[in-house]
């Protein structure tokens, strides 16, 4: 009896013992994966933009090699969503050789300043959806890159710029993004709010679609202690990414042709403007709110978009209809007539005619700004911000 049970228990033992073998062996081999990753390259094929556009990406990139157009692409459009409190979803963190990632959520910059922002500093927190976060460039290539260069020379003061640019946000998330940030005492002198086109786009319904990476990371959020450790694994996080990959490679097949490149499709939408414009006003009053409890200056900024005072002519990665086109035109012009009016508040700019009469090639593919289009909406900023404001704080 005593002899039967002792062998039971010693097989216990030794499968339990097999089982946790086996686990850390498939959690070694996982570590081992998402250390090297990011050496990994991508199959053109499992990236959408490159389904989209094939060769013709290479004129938004004159001069790059291929190996370092693919590095910057997959990293740019090969990283999942994951789940963030408050705001939903954020960028991955990422520690590559084009974009980086931090942990505290921003993208870094050339010369990024360090995290936490230092006292003495004039800190400038960016917020945007993928143009300001800078999809398809290098960090040094972003608006909020060229902002902090451009402050630096218009300041004697310390200047620390933050790009918390996301992919998908529009002024509804970039509001809950600042309320977490001023929750958790990341204060800054200066909030930066870079707007427009997704606005217009989110405008026939009260939210953005949420993509299926969200949905998971949403329900996996509501996990109790063992699934929350679980998520902490190596092993976990691999098949995350992996998952991540394959998603977008499924993507990529429907793509093919699509106007958005970075997924940002829903329901069509012919107008009316006060939809746009009713809840673009009331975020920016709530924004205003918080930035006066927080002693926060608060910059509002109309982004630009390919088919306003640009000819669309010579993005030649625009491959929407022309109603398609027209519709970011018209929507920036209502953001535009509504400020002229007086509308939009004394804390708001317009930057989108800064590509205006310009001949050259000003994005990397549809919508996405290339440097110099990134550099004018950031010299916008420095001459129509009024810095000496900022400069005067503390």
């Amino acid at each position: 009896m005593f002899e039967r049970i002792a062998a039971g228990c010693r097989y216990l033992a030794f499968t339990l013992l097999g089982v946790i073998a086996l686990v850390l062996v498939l959690n070694a081999g996982a570590y081992a994966f998402l250390r090297y990753l990011k050496y990994f390259q991508a199959r053109s094929a499992e990236l959408p933009i490159v389904a989209t556009y094939g060769e013709r990406l290479k004129a938004g990139y004159p001069g790059w090699d291929s190996a370092d157009l693919n590095d910057l692409l997959y990293e740019t459009w090969a990283r999942p969503f994951v789940y963030q409190s408050i705001t939903q979803f954020t960028e991955a963190p990422i520690d590559g050789r084009f974009v980086t990632v931090d942990e505290a959520g921003f993208r870094h910059i050339k010369d990024q300043a360090p995290w936490p922002p230092e006292k003495e500093a004039l800190s400038v927190f960016v917020f945007g959806r993928s143009t300001a976060f800078g999809y398809g460039v290098r960090g040094e290539e972003t608006i909020a890159s060229f902002l902090q260069e451009r402050l630096r020379g218009a300041t004697e003061r310390k200047v620390a710029v933050y790009n918390f640019g996301r992919g998908f946000y529009y002024s509804s998330q970039e509001l809950l993004l600042f309320l977490r940030l001023l929750q958790r005492g990341a204060v800054p002198d200066v909030a930066v709010f870079i707007d427009g086109f997704n606005d217009i786009h989110a405008a026939a319904a009260q939210d953005l679609p949420m993509t299926p990476t969200l949905l998971q990371s949403q329900s996996r959020a509501l996990g109790d202690i063992a699934w929350t450790f679980w998520q902490a694994t190596p092993l976990a996080k691999a098949m995350e990414r992996l998952q991540g990959f394959t998603q977008r490679a499924g993507r990529a097949e429907k793509s093919a042709g699509a106007p958005l490149p970075d997924g940002d499709t829903g329901p069509e939408m012919t107008g009316p403007w006060d939809v746009v414009l009713t809840r673009y006003q009331r975020n920016r009053v709530m924004i205003e709110a918080l930035a006066a409890g927080f002693e926060v200056t608060p910059l509002f900024v109309l982004q630009p978009v390919p088919g306003y005072r640009y000819d669309s002519d010579k993005n030649p990665f625009y491959q929407g209809e022309q109603q398609d086109k027209d519709l970011y035109a018209k929507g920036i012009a209502a953001f535009d007539e509504a400020a002229l009016a007086g509308k939009l508040g004394d804390r708001f700019i317009s930057c989108a005619d800064v590509q205006e009469g310009r001949d050259e090639l000003l994005y990397v593919d549809n919508i996405h700004y290339a440097a110099p289009l990134a550099d004018l909406v950031a010299a916008c900023i420095i001459k129509r911000g009024d810095v000496g404001a900022w400069e005067s704080r503390k």
